[in-house]
């Protein structure tokens, strides 16, 4: 791109009807750079002609100077620098322009002397294009990653023994065609997923032991895969809410059922007397008091 330059003008002298104009900008450092075209306005920039095609300076050192030395009216001018490279490409904009005012010679002007015309400016305003900001085009979004299936049938019930429940469900698939593993997880009623006690349960139906009993337990699952960056999770159960009941005290042993179990003993195994008193003696002995 063809850069915008910065341009100065330096009055060098004035004498007699001799007059010299030195017009000064920047050295454009792009490496294709060819020459430059100079240009100056006496109407206030509505008109502009073409003062002088300049050559690039190799090397490219600061400031690129002109001399102008023709007869100017006296009056305010306007100068305009465009750069041009080796392929002919003119800059689309010129330099911001800088203005001197023509003095009148201290001797007159010399009768008949008229200021000559320049070519004309081939520049026109306002046919800069405009600059067009290409569409961001963003990659396109990764496929969603496939989740397992909601597990089916989640159901709880207490088992045979104290403290056990009967946990069953129909696993479903992980999202890539294969079982989903399933993490079942216990607690007293109210506490978060993250406080529960996992339960290990490889099957359905499966019985977990040591589940506290005479209070309410939510039981809730979830299913998962397990992938190289983490797990894949499905959705929750709702949550399953059983109470275990405490399993009943033994009766009292009263004098009765003592006396009445150390004879049986006596008689089932029919034993001596001596035997028979310490089995009536130990069956007494479970007797609270």
């Amino acid at each position: 791109m063809l850069r915008a330059l910065l341009l100065s003008l330096a009055l060098l002298s004035i004498t007699g009807e001799a007059f010299a104009l030195t017009v000064s900008w920047t050295c454009n450092p792009e490496p294709d750079m060819k020459e430059y075209r100079v240009e100056s306005s006496k109407d206030a920039g509505k008109s502009w002609g073409v003062e002088a095609i300049w050559p690039h300076p190799k090397p490219c050192v600061s400031p690129v100077k002109m001399s102008i030395t023709r007869y100017m009216v006296p009056g305010e001018r306007l100068f305009r620098v465009f750069s041009i490279d080796l392929a002919g490409n003119v800059a689309l904009l010129p330099s911001q322009p800088a203005s001197y005012t023509v003095k009148p010679s201290p001797i007159g002007t010399p009768i008949g002397q008229e200021e000559a015309a320049l070519p004309p400016s081939p520049y026109k305003a306002g046919t800069v294009p405009p600059v067009v900001i290409p569409p961001v085009v963003l990659p396109p979004a990764p496929p969603p990653v496939p989740k397992p299936d909601a597990i089916k049938d989640f159901s709880v019930k207490p088992g045979r023994e104290p403290g056990s429940v009967i946990i069953s469900l129909v696993g479903p698939d992980d999202g890539t065609g294969q079982a989903a593993r399933i993490n079942v997880r216990t607690g007293a009623s109210g506490t978060g997923w993250g406080s529960m006690s996992n339960l290990s349960c490889a099957s359905s139906p499966c019985t977990v032991t040591g589940i506290p009993v005479g209070t309410a337990q939510v039981f809730q699952a979830i299913p998962f895969r397990s992938t190289p960056t983490g797990s894949v999770f499905g959705e929750f159960t709702a949550g399953v809410t059983i109470t275990l009941q405490a399993p009943d005290s033994p009766p009292a042993v009263t004098v009765q059922s003592a006396l009445h179990a150390g004879l049986k003993t006596c008689l089932d195994k029919k034993l001596a007397h001596t035997a028979c008193m310490k089995a009536l003696a130990d069956a007494l002995e479970k007797v609270k008091p």
